[in-house]
């Protein structure tokens, strides 16, 4: 927690509305950033640009975390302990959130709700406030020289992004408007009511859900709300998540924005689960337009079992019979195999599904 001077003078961003009791129903969603990507060869960095209207006091947390951390743990935090860098070939990186840099808090808020003109108004201006972030332990001297030092061998990453000034096209959406329809998956169906009679494939990445607001609390402090990280059981994912009200139409299947509440969709939200949920979509489509039936009638264990013969489902002990066993490590070979079975793919996506994390079984993402 940091204390800003004054409340009107809370940074950007933040908001001084209190925080609602738990358990409280909102509409609120999980932050945004955007996933820059970063060089740090000389001939391929490009400075960090200095957003228009740039002001360093809009900055005035970050700062003082830093340097509340330094007094703390009695040296200067090192650059990867404030910006989350993944390595990448070539000498380029990976830049996702970690803290306050580079996460748009807040300013996510409006979003979901918003007219397509107005979307296009408010990401348009959405650069300034990370990228003032980024601006600011490049070259602030409140930043300690030896942190200032560690960001400047870094640079936007000159051969990215080419038409954009070196800048992401789109801001890194994690969580947005989403389908209400015949079944809402929440947040029992990860923890204790795992299997479904119309399974279309398992989960298990954790309920990862960014802060969704900062606010400034009753005695000044500014505060981070919303974050979740809960592990959670490998759990069955139901068919009837795709599925629209049948008194609304009957034709559609929803692989993406589909029935979940916030809490389920943190964790159904991953790369892996969209590939699994997205080949089931194509499975049902065809078997809903072959037997001229609506997508809420078609046969669910004809579907279940023909994604089993297509090896597109994870079973581990749920399906022991399946052969994949109980090891989270078979699990994952298994989603390895889909992968690369499944050509054209990328190959990100399949690098994905090389990262196994070994606690919960699924491919690990490293889009989170």
């Amino acid at each position: 927690m940091c204390r800003p001077r004054r409340r009107r003078e809370a940074p950007a961003g933040d908001q001084p509305d209190p925080v609602a009791p738990a358990g409280s129903a909102d509409k609120k969603v999980q932050a945004y950033n955007f996933r820059m990507c970063f060089a740090d060869t000389p001939a391929n960095r490009v400075p960090f640009p200095k957003p228009p209207g740039y002001d360093p006091r809009r900055y005035e947390l970050f700062a003082r975390l830093i340097q509340a951390r330094t007094e703390k743990e009695g040296r200067v935090p090192e650059l990867d302990s404030v910006i989350k860098i993944d390595r990448l070939p070539n000498g380029k990186a990976d830049i996702n959130n970690q803290g306050r840099c580079p996460r748009i808090i807040s300013a996510e808020l409006e979003l979901p709700g918003g007219e397509l003109r107005e979307e296009g108004r408010d990401l348009a201006g959405a650069q300034e406030l990370p990228g003032g972030i980024l601006l600011l332990p490049a070259n602030d001297p409140q930043v300690p020289e030896p942190l200032r030092q560690e960001m400047n061998r870094w640079g936007l990453c000159k051969d990215e992004f080419t038409d954009t000034e070196n800048w992401p096209h789109q801001i890194y959406v994690r969580e947005a408007r989403r389908m209400v329809g015949e079944y809402v998956v929440v947040q029992k169906d990860l923890q204790t009511e795992l299997t479904k009679p119309d399974t279309i494939g398992m989960g298990s990445y954790n309920s990862d859900s960014h802060n969704v607001q900062r606010v400034v609390d009753a005695d000044g402090f500014a505060r981070n709300e919303g974050d979740m990280q809960v592990a959670v059981k490998p759990y069955q994912i139901p068919y009837r998540a795709m599925l629209p009200r049948r008194t609304e139409t009957t034709n559609l299947l929803v692989p993406v924005a589909f029935s979940a509440s916030h809490v389920a969709y943190s964790s159904l939200r991953m790369e892996p689960q969209y590939m699994i949920i997205g080949q089931a979509a194509g499975m049902a489509a065809k078997m809903a337009i072959a037997s001229g039936r609506a997508v809420q009638e078609i046969d669910t264990r004809a579907l279940t079992e023909n994604l089993r013969a297509a090896e597109r489902s994870w079973t581990m002990s749920l399906w022991p019979e399946q052969g994949h066993g109980n090891r989270p490590q078979e699990c994952g070979r298994a989603a390895l195999r889909d992968c690369e079975a499944a050509r054209p793919v990328s190959s990100s996506a399949c690098a994905a599904a090389r990262r196994f994390n070994g606690r919960s079984g699924m491919p690990q993402s490293q889009l989170a």
